[in-house]
């Protein structure tokens, strides 16, 4: 088997021969799984090597590879994975795949297998692997990757029934970048009514994947924007395109409207930026001077730029953040420098008159009707605002906005959490009315001393509570007894604080809920977003070895040099006194997380920029070679927390109880185990509605079905006579396809009493 780049014009390449076994190259493949379709291959001038009526297969077999081994290729999604079948009687000793073409291989600490190339990493992740049984259901059994040589590698199989047949599934899965030779950020990402991911960002390319038929196909400036449109699962570019002029740009932020076109926001020093002269609508389509901000819709298909605007005063203008209100009418936030920034409103605000203020802007669904604009901030010499962050009231009446202050003079109300600057910076949120502009509620948010802090995202849950995230580097900022973390670390950490729809907290005067989540080292660039249950996903970047990690996450161990960031993902109960999910993410170099979007359930998307190489971005095959200098890229994540297993002392005759929390209500648990003792050698197996055959005379007593709280429990009793000494046992569940128990709690090693 090859395996190959996808050879785009200037693409580099690198092609790796995967050699299954003994075989010399003998056996042929047999097609399994015909499908209806037919494929015709009309290559060349001559007719005589044309190929019509090509049949179709879910997958390719070739018998005896090794003795009593078959390869079984297949299709799985848009990745190709390839599984062993061993027949009954048979085993892998002996058995191994030597890789041409691989600078080396490696193990990681997740059990991965790791193939260098001269263009990166390739990884396959752990084998899943089981025996069937003569019902025909499956029982796992334990495997893991072996190196058995430079160039070559195995499997390691423990307490296999050799008189059942066995299938391992090492899942062979590919990675995406997204880029061209120079460096390339992507700053956001939301999801389609369709499914698909649309993200936007910056580039410095001028060979970045541009789409034909794409609006824009040429790179303009220093640093361009770019738009671009992935599949659902990440493996194919549905189309990309430059937006930019002579100048640099930023695309900082996108929305997409109820028919899937995006709505973009960011800023522009060109002149030439489509918006000017632009025969099409928008409410202005000249540069007001400096850098001025901008906003347009591009069609579905990204050919065409709908409406575009620039938006500012006379001097410098940036906008960092969209929504989309009722009717697809856009609110925008960002930052002003300018005296004649446009307000409209009955209450509105102008310009205050300091370094900076917020602004805050909404628009009719074409663009080209301002319907509301406004200003915010203290007006102190010298001291400024930003905005970062934005989303509305469930009741459609009012946008939060949060960003930063490091004016004493900002504006906050009566009632709000925090109505003084605490520190040299503090973070900061308003309410503001969509009709009138006026501030329905503004708060600081921060500790004291010589420490800064910024809110850099914002979530409204459908209670109603506000949920900011940003960093801070105050020991003293408000955290709230029973929360995960109280304890500042070092530096600056990521903080994640719930608040009233009034930006206030409790009547003493604290927040709702306040954490911290962070150790020795900085965290920053926090998202958040909401999750299933309540719960609250948020993401950014660490440079620490020790940022807290769960059981079962996706990398427990940092990855980069020192004073490198890794991405990171976490998950919080709605209280924020528990961590439910934490991973890191990232290659052996800078990789940073700078948009967080959901997929559904527990599954999210992230996205942000990498200097790896190595990088292990999940579930995308369309572009998996590192490009430059610095790389987009775009990976989904399952942070599904693994179940927890406890047990009480196991004694001979006497029921021992089994209780495993954080499964899903009504999910089904199987306890996976080994025994140890005089007559018997290590036996795995499953207790709880698989067969029992080959062990001891073990009692079970009812079924491990988790309750509405997640909970499930398993009784069992030891005969006395039984000859055991030990047991380990593992809880797991079946999630996602395929139907393996691939999410594990775990692991309890118990002496049996006398």
């Amino acid at each position: 088997m090859y395996l190959r780049t996808d050879g785009r014009d200037g693409a580099r390449a690198a092609e790796i021969r995967l050699a299954f076994g003994a075989s010399d190259g003998g056996s042929a493949p047999e097609g399994v799984g015909l499908l209806a379709e037919r494929r015709h291959f009309l290559t060349g001038g001559d007719e005589r090597l044309w190929r019509r009526n090509v049949p179709s297969y879910t997958g390719v077999r070739y018998r005896g590879v090794h003795e009593g081994v078959d390869l079984w290729l297949r299709q799985a999604g848009e990745r190709l994975e390839y599984d062993l079948l061993v027949e009954a009687g048979y085993d892998l000793k002996g058995f191994s795949i030597s890789c041409a073409g691989s600078s080396g291989l490696a193990l990681s600490n997740e059990g991965c297998l790791i193939l260098e190339t001269p263009l990166g990493a390739l990884r396959q992740t752990p084998p899943v692997t089981w025996e069937v049984l003569p019902s025909g259901e499956r029982r796992p059994v334990d495997c893991r990757f072996q190196l058995l040589g430079p160039d070559s590698y195995g499997f390691a199989v423990s307490g296999r029934n050799a008189a059942l047949p066995m299938v391992v599934d090492p899942g062979l899965e590919w990675s995406t970048f997204l880029g061209g030779s120079l460096g390339d950020l992507i700053l956001e990402v939301a999801s389609t009514p369709q499914g698909d991911w649309i993200v936007a960002g910056i580039t410095g390319s001028p060979n970045f994947p541009a789409s034909a038929g794409a609006f824009d196909l040429t790179h303009g400036g220093s640093d361009d924007g770019f738009v671009a449109k992935l599949s659902a699962d990440g493996s194919q570019l549905l189309w990309a395109t430059y937006l930019g002029g002579g100048g640099d740009e930023s695309l900082d932020a996108l929305a997409v409207d109820s028919v899937g076109r995006p709505v973009i926001v960011g800023y522009t020093d060109s002149s030439s930026f489509p918006a000017n002269g632009w025969s099409g609508p928008g409410w202005r389509r000249t540069p007001f001077g400096g850098s001025d901000g901008v906003l347009f819709r591009l069609a579905t298909d990204g050919s065409d730029v709908e409406w575009c605007t620039y938006i500012g005063g006379s001097d410098q203008d940036e906008l960092s953040e969209v929504v989309l209100a009722a009717g697809d009418e856009p609110v925008i936030s960002g930052m002003t420098h300018s005296s004649d920034y446009p307000v409209l409103g009955a209450s509105a605000r102008p310009y205050a008159g300091g370094e900076s203020d917020l602004c805050i802007s909404r628009f009719d669904a074409s663009g080209t009707v301002l319907l509301m604009s406004t200003c915010l901030g203290g007006g102190t010499i010298a001291r400024e605002e930003n905005a970062f962050a934005l989303d509305l009231l469930p009741s459609g009446g009012g946008v939060v906005t949060a960003g930063y202050t490091r004016d004493p003079a900002f504006p906050a109300t009566a009632g709000a959490l925090d109505t003084s600057l605490g520190g040299v910076v503090d973070g900061c949120a308003a309410v503001i009315d969509l009709s009138t502009g006026g501030i329905d509620a503004a708060t600081f948010l921060g500790g004291g001393g010589s420490a800064a802090e910024q809110v850099d995202s914002l979530v409204i849950l459908p209670n109603g509570q506000i949920v900011l995230a940003g960093m801070t580097e105050a020991s003293d900022f408000p955290t709230t007894p029973g929360a995960y973390d109280r304890s500042y670390a070092d530096r600056g950490d990521v903080f994640v604080t719930g608040l009233t729809s009034a930006l206030a907290g409790t009547a003493a005067g604290v927040p709702l809920y306040s954490t911290f989540l962070g150790t020795s080292g900085d965290e920053e660039n926090a998202c958040i977003i909401p999750g299933p249950a309540g719960s609250l996903i948020v993401s950014g970047s660490t440079n620490s070895a020790q940022f807290p990690t769960t059981l079962g996450a996706w990398d427990t161990v940092f990855n980069g040099a020192a004073g490198l960031d890794d991405g990171f993902v976490a998950a919080f109960n709605s209280s924020v006194s528990s961590l439910l999910h934490s991973t890191y993410l990232g290659g052996d170099d800078l990789d940073l997380i700078t948009a967080l979007a959901s997929a559904g359930g527990n599954r999210v998307v992230v996205a942000g920029v990498t200097l790896s190489a190595s990088f292990p971005v999940r579930n995308g095959n369309w572009d998996t070679s590192f490009n430059g200098f610095a790389d987009a890229f775009l990976a989904q994540l399952d942070l599904a927390p693994c179940p927890i297993l406890s047990q009480t002392p196991l004694q001979r005759g006497q029921p021992a109880t089994f209780q495993v929390s954080e499964a899903m209500a009504q999910e089904t648990v199987h306890l996976l185990y080994t025994l140890n003792g005089s007559g018997f050698g290590p036996a795995p197996g499953e207790l709880g509605g698989l067969r029992l055959d080959l062990l001891p005379p073990l009692t079970l007593l009812g079924q491990p079905v988790a309750n509405a709280g997640g909970v499930a429990s398993l009784t069992l009793t030891i005969p006395p006579g039984a000859p055991l000494t030990t047991v380990w046992t593992q809880a797991a569940v079946r999630r996602g396809s395929g139907g393996a128990l691939s999410l594990k709690s775990n692991v309890i090693a118990a002496a049996i009493q006398p």
